[in-house]
């Protein structure tokens, strides 16, 4: 594996494939083809543009002709409602049904239509076979991945990656991927339609601490010769499309360049966090974010809550109650097998300043809590958040599935009036 977030990287699997001295010869070794794939417009400046170039053997024009794909679960049928403003919970789905992950992704929502490069949109896949002679590939953005049950095999142009529950993976607009599975599996998946998703900045922590990109695990070459036919599914401007390719798309058997996937253990994350009093906000275990217009404003960005130790005091150590200004898109990795939405697999919806907090009896045991001992948090499970700035579009699809949670909620609705007047 090649390690380093966004540097320039460059592998080959036979030597001499790579050229050293030129991106386009005449005539590349071993009768390979030079292609480039390009994440960004040529002119985006240096420090944000992003490329591969791939040494393969059949260019990706093999392909075609493409022909329209119908999805009834993974689609932009969001559009069609208003910015939700309820809280919403699911409870995690069935591990069930004959499907590959590309079969069984369905979209709970998102914001903007990626015809106009805006937005982000949150999907869930359920997986119990690989994808056979099959592949993907994302035009309209950035892909983060994270199984919560199974480990997954994903095969990219550049490379194999394999990713278990407690790791995401990265997958850059414009690479073709496929996904193999050992048994049922399950995690989430987020698309962020504007810029890449890049690491957070660390401001005034400092050099060291939360993500660091050396962490950051990048495929090495490894190429298949298959000359049988494959399926491409692609997706351009929210709409599916799919054709015959020549051979399979995992020919490429030397590539340069920073337009790569990543593979990343959560638990490399290095937490910081209130060592006095008051509670830190979230945004603190930010471990990737893709921007949008202003600082501080994003697309998306991937909160992951670690283990740690929560040692204020005189503080209201449990999320205190929040209106907050963005969306919060909840969700764990690793945890409990259990049929509700706090499980893993489960997920729930905070919109953009919808009142939300913890329920009456968290309360009241804060309250009752005698000492200010040091306490761990994050033991045996792993959570995670999506925060954007835009709100949230449910799919019809989320609203009406059988493990949405319609009593989700409730909970933090009735709170005990605590108020006594001080004489």
């Amino acid at each position: 594996m090649i390690r380093g977030f966004g540097g320039a990287h460059e592998s080959e699997a036979l030597e001499g494939a790579l050229p050293r001295d030129r991106n386009n010869p005449r005539a590349p070794k071993h009768g390979l083809y030079a292609e480039q794939i390009n994440g960004t417009s040529f002119t985006v400046p240096r420090h944000r543009n992003r490329r591969v170039w791939t040494y393969r053997i059949r260019p990706s024009t093999c392909v075609g002709p493409w022909r329209g794909y119908a999805h009834a679960t993974f689609n932009l049928a969001y559009l069609e409602a208003r910015p939700e403003i309820a809280l919403r919970g699911w409870r995690p789905p069935a591990l069930e049904g004959d499907r590959d992950f590309l079969d069984g992704l369905a979209t709970y929502g998102g914001a903007g239509d990626p015809a106009n490069r805006r937005g982000f949109a949150a999907h869930q896949y359920v997986a119990t076979r690989s994808m056979d002679r099959r592949a993907f590939v994302n035009h309209d953005g950035d892909l983060l991945l994270l199984p919560d049950t199974g480990a997954l095999r994903i095969r990219t142009e550049l490379g194999a990656l394999t990713v278990k529950p407690g790791e995401l993976a990265l997958l850059p607009r414009a690479i073709t991927f496929s996904v193999d599975v050992d048994g049922p599996s399950r995690g989430y998946l987020f698309e962020a339609y504007a810029r890449a998703f890049e690491l957070p900045e660390r401001g005034v922590i400092g050099a060291n601490a939360v993500t660091d990109a050396r962490h950051f695990e990048a495929p090495d070459a490894a190429f298949e010769e298959d000359d049988e036919a494959w399926e491409i599914v692609a997706k351009q401007g929210g709409a599916l499309h799919h054709a015959e390719r020549e051979g399979t798309p995992f020919d490429v058997v030397a590539w340069h360049g920073d337009l790569a996937p990543y593979r990343y253990d959560l638990a490399m994350f290095v937490p910081v966090g209130a060592i006095d009093r008051d509670h830190p906000d979230p945004s603190l275990f930010t471990v990737l974010s893709a921007p949008l217009d202003q600082p501080g404003e994003n697309t998306a960005d991937l909160v992951v809550f670690p283990e740690r130790w929560d040692v204020t005091e005189d503080t209201f150590r449990p999320p205190y109650f929040h209106k907050n200004a963005a969306t919060e898109l909840n969700g764990i990795v690793t945890g409990p097998d259990r049929d509700q939405v706090f499980a893993r697999g489960g997920l729930f919806l905070t919109p953009p300043h919808t009142p939300h907090g913890v329920p009456d009896g968290a309360v009241a045991r804060e309250l009752a809590r005698g000492e200010d001992a040091p306490k761990r948090l994050g033991v045996g499970e792993r959570w995670m958040q999506l925060e954007s700035t835009f709100p949230m579009h449910l799919s019809p699809w989320a609203m009406a599935a059988p493990h949405r949670d319609a009593t989700f909620g409730e909970a933090v609705r009735e709170i005990e009036k605590r108020f006594r007047r001080e004489v």
